[in-house]
């Protein structure tokens, strides 16, 4: 007898802990995150969780062109034209550049940067207003994130709805 009542049957007790997780285990093992799985379907849990790809996917369509303010489109715009960018985008250099000259401290510097990410070609449209937008948090002293800049982007719909 257990703690908890009787002993499960022999037959049950050949894993040696609840949470197995070799080959053979996951099979259909009888750990506590196994399941019990005789037709080796998939699971529906089984899916890719890479991280910096799902960010850089809610950086890209977080603030979209409607959503922005006129002068985040003209700095682009500006950008690209005096070379600091390609059809591709904004250069991660020019990006860089910005964000330097943006008088934020260091440590906001590199937090946004690290936020936006961006591809080796650089920023798109999209990317590069993220990056503005938490330039501008970070120069008014608020939290730098992804949450922070889909909040503010909330509230200034909200104000031009009322």
């Amino acid at each position: 007898m257990s703690l908890f009542g009787e002993s499960p049957p022999k037959s049950r007790q050949t894993k040696s802990s609840l949470f197995e997780d070799d080959e053979a285990t996951n099979k259909g093992g009888s750990g506590l995150f196994t399941d019990d799985n005789a037709n080796n379907d998939p699971s529906p849990w089984d899916f890719p969780t890479s991280k910096k790809q799902g960010r850089g996917n809610v950086v890209k369509s977080l603030l979209q062109g409607t959503d922005v303010p006129e002068q985040y489109v003209d700095a682009y715009d500006l950008i690209i034209a005096n070379g600091g960018g390609s059809e591709a985008g904004v250069s991660l250099d020019a990006a860089k550049k910005l964000v330097l000259e943006s008088k934020i401290s260091p440590g906001d510097q590199d937090k946004v940067l690290q936020i936006v990410g961006g591809s080796a070609e650089g920023l798109e449209r999209s990317e590069f207003n993220v990056l503005l937008a938490l330039i501008g948090l970070a120069q008014e002293g608020e939290e730098l994130g992804l949450d922070a800049v889909d909040e503010r982007k909330r509230s200034k719909i909200h104000q031009t709805r009322c």
